[in-house]
């Protein structure tokens, strides 16, 4: 089973990814920067998860005409280092399990108590990212608002794989995936939206220049566009994260399924330094 870390796992595009990682029989580990928000999410994938699990189950023993076990979902607390309560949630009988750890990708502490607290690692997903800045124009921009969308969708990405590199390193198969943005690409870049726009094309350069260099180290990162999609930061209009399921290893609608589908491809992919983007429905 491999071991997953999703930054700003706790809502949107993150929290999906989490669902379809843990569904597909992979141990997530969910970054938050408020640990609460972290544990209420991750319940909250336990039970859709664990309902998913459930009729994919009943299904399968119908199917075969015996009785089996129901995906029964379960949560436990395990007491971490600093003797805070961390949740190991459970999310059915076929399914990986969601654990939540603080994580604030713009401080270097909690990069680093984080990386303590992780044993192993095998998958980093950098997700967290801030300031869609739709009413900024570059000629006019607040350049302090620049500097922290810098600071957490470039240099959190940044900081966040320097310090968990030992694990992947260790890992036979890893793999760094960098949420980015269509607004980040030279070639369709115009006005608007100047912090985040800037911020994704950085975070593109960084994972063309990441990936020539952990090449030797047989560590893989991509980046992928997930699209215009409607959670907190995106904004209404966009795509759905998720509009149910389908079964208990498939998300239903050509949305969801395409965005997040584009991000799970991306942790195995043929080859390092792609960009994949999702295709609208």
């Amino acid at each position: 089973m491999s071991v997953a870390l999703v930054t700003g796992g706790n809502r949107g595009i993150g929290l999906e990814v989490c669902r379809q990682l843990a569904r597909n029989g992979h141990e997530v580990i969910l970054g938050s920067r408020d640990r609460e928000k972290g544990e209420r999410a991750a319940r909250d994938a336990r039970g859709e998860a664990g309902a998913r699990g459930e009729a994919g189950e009943r299904g399968e023993t119908r199917g075969r005409g015996e009785t089996g076990a129901r995906g029964e979902t379960r949560g436990r607390g395990e007491t971490g280092a600093r003797g805070e309560t961390g949740g190991h949630v459970e999310t059915g009988t076929r399914g990986g399990e969601i654990r939540v750890v603080q994580l604030d990708v713009a401080d270097e502490a909690s990069v680093e108590r984080a990386a303590a607290e992780i044993a192993t690692l095998d998958i980093l997903v950098n997700n967290a990212a801030i300031l869609y800045d739709t009413w900024a124009r570059a000629a006019t921009a607040d350049l302090d608002e620049v500097h922290a969308a810098l600071e957490t969708n470039l240099f959190g990405a940044w900081r966040t794989t320097q310090a968990f590199l030992p694990h992947l390193r260790r890992s036979a198969h890893a793999r760094v995936v960098n949420v980015s943005s269509e607004s980040g690409s030279l070639n369709g870049m115009s006005g608007g939206t100047p912090a985040y726009s800037v911020s994704k094309a950085a975070l593109n350069a960084l994972t063309r220049v990441l990936a020539g260099d952990l090449r030797r180290d047989g560590i893989l990162v991509n980046a992928v566009c997930p699209g215009w999609i409607a959670t907190d930061m995106g904004g209404p209009g966009g795509r759905h994260v998720a509009d149910g399921a389908r079964n208990s290893t498939k998300i239903s609608g050509s949305a969801s399924e395409s965005t997040i589908k584009t991000v799970l491809t991306s942790i195995v992919p043929e080859k390092s330094a792609s960009m994949r983007q999702a295709k609208a429905p």
